[in-house]
């Protein structure tokens, strides 16, 4: 009994859950579109006129006031904290159109298809699926097993290679078993893929034993392979016409936030809209708007509570950047903001993706405010100029810093630089070194 009833809250969670991840990857543009339309086809949702005025607030304030609308116990579909919180990760949102297109041409049964559709929502853009099998199986109240029988239904799909979790999987997966090396192919993905990038061709042919023309068409089959299969049918999802989620600026020395395209203020929740309808098959369909409305909006909520949390974290982390400029922009990893704020960094990763914020040096992506996962080369070095420069103004003349000295300093302030590179950044500033700089 206590399985069907984890069973069921599951699977009234999971609508609620899916929409808030969509909802908190769009941005202020596409929201407003996917408002109107949510309007049209809601009898309990209407547009409010009258209410156009932005939510303004002190960079100092906690979150507060944030409405969650409620149905009666049986309609009430807010999803758990650990799947609301665990936001999966950034995905293009052509391909997960695609492969929820051909989960709808399989023959499934309800529980399958939405399970199903629930996996595709974590394949991000690259086409890989990086969850862990273990705690998706806890989430949805299913097998580990189960899981993977799910995961190889999506890996048959389009693109091929889609659904994998290693890349040495996500090229097994594309081999053609008709190929005569197919079965060297496999093996040599399996154990030789660094020998593979590193031309260790001759290698390679020692321990499989092939020719020079046998190796060649071997390592062209591999090189065929795609190593991103989900980046075939990412578009750039960037709306043509910008409008800023929130404006940052300064009033007498002090940063303020003013959000303004929170959706909120012009959409209304009719509470009362089937009170006199008593057609039992109209009653349902109604119940089942109901719960969509209630899912919308606290999926709204949960959007601009989680923006207007980040918002607040950049405007306190990045305070230096708002009123100096670019030069101090510090490198900031949207790891650190996840665990500053209590959530998954994925959940940033949406919240972030294709947003836009105006700030007092003009309108700029919130992407802009953080280093990607390969690091943002060009704004760590600038901000290690500027660190450089204040540390030399700020030295004793009778004993400047050495190399060694600022190098130890940076890494205090989160740069991590040697002394070799504070060196060479040293000389592109034209500073002289130490010696040159000590005064008598």
């Amino acid at each position: 009994m206590r399985n069907a009833q984890n069973m069921f809250q599951i699977q009234s969670t999971m609508p609620q859950t899916i929409m808030s991840r969509e909802l908190l990857q769009m941005p202020a543009v596409l929201l407003r579109d996917y408002l109107s339309n949510a309007i049209i086809d809601n009898p309990f949702l209407e547009l409010r006129y009258s209410a156009t005025e932005e939510t303004l607030c002190r960079a100092s304030n906690p979150l507060n006031n944030l409405e969650t609308f409620h149905a009666d116990p049986s309609e009430t579909s807010d999803a758990p904290l650990s799947l609301v919180e665990e936001l999966c990760g950034e995905q293009c949102d052509s391909l997960c159109a695609h492969l929820r297109f051909q989960v709808s041409l399989l023959d499934l049964d309800k529980d399958t298809r939405t399970r199903l559709n629930y996996l595709v929502e974590l394949v991000n853009e690259d086409g890989y699926f990086r969850e862990d099998i273990l705690e998706i199986a806890k989430e949805l109240n299913i097998s580990t097993h189960e899981v993977l029988r799910l995961l190889q239904i999506i890996q048959g799909f389009y693109p091929v290679g889609v659904g994998a979790r290693t890349l040495q999987e996500c090229l097994m997966l594309q081999i053609d078993s008709g190929n005569q090396f197919a079965h060297i192919i496999r093996r040599i993905i399996e154990e030789d893929l660094p020998d593979v990038a590193q031309h260790h061709f001759s290698t390679l042919k020692r321990k499989h034993h092939l020719s020079d023309s046998q190796l060649q068409q071997v390592i062209q089959e591999i090189q065929n392979l795609n190593p991103k299969p989900g980046l075939t049918f990412c578009a750039e999802t960037v709306a043509h016409y910008i409008y800023p989620e929130a404006s940052i600026y300064v009033v007498d020395s002090t940063l303020k936030l003013r959000m303004k395209s929170d959706p909120r203020t012009f959409l209304v929740f009719d509470r009362n809209y089937m009170q006199d309808i008593d057609d039992a098959e109209a009653q349902s369909y109604l119940k089942a708007k109901k719960t969509e409305a209630i899912n919308l909006l606290n999926s709204l909520n949960m959007r601009q509570a989680i923006l207007r949390q980040l918002l607040l974290y950049l405007i306190h982390e990045q305070r230096d950047f708002f009123f100096g400029g670019k030069s101090h922009l510090r490198p900031l990893s949207m790891k650190e903001a996840a665990t500053a704020l209590g959530v998954h960094p994925s959940t940033i990763t949406r919240c972030v993706r294709d947003k836009y914020i105006e700030t007092p040096w003009g309108v700029l992506p919130l992407r802009q405010f953080f280093q990607t996962s390969s690091g943002n080369e060009e704004l760590s070095v600038e901000y290690a100029y500027q660190l450089i420069l204040q540390l030399i103004d700020s030295e004793s003349k009778s004993a400047p810093l050495s190399d060694e000295d600022i190098s130890a300093s940076l890494k205090k302030r989160g740069i991590s630089i040697s002394r070799r590179t504070v060196s060479k950044y040293r000389e592109r500033l034209g500073i002289p070194s130490q010696r040159r700089r000590k005064m008598f």
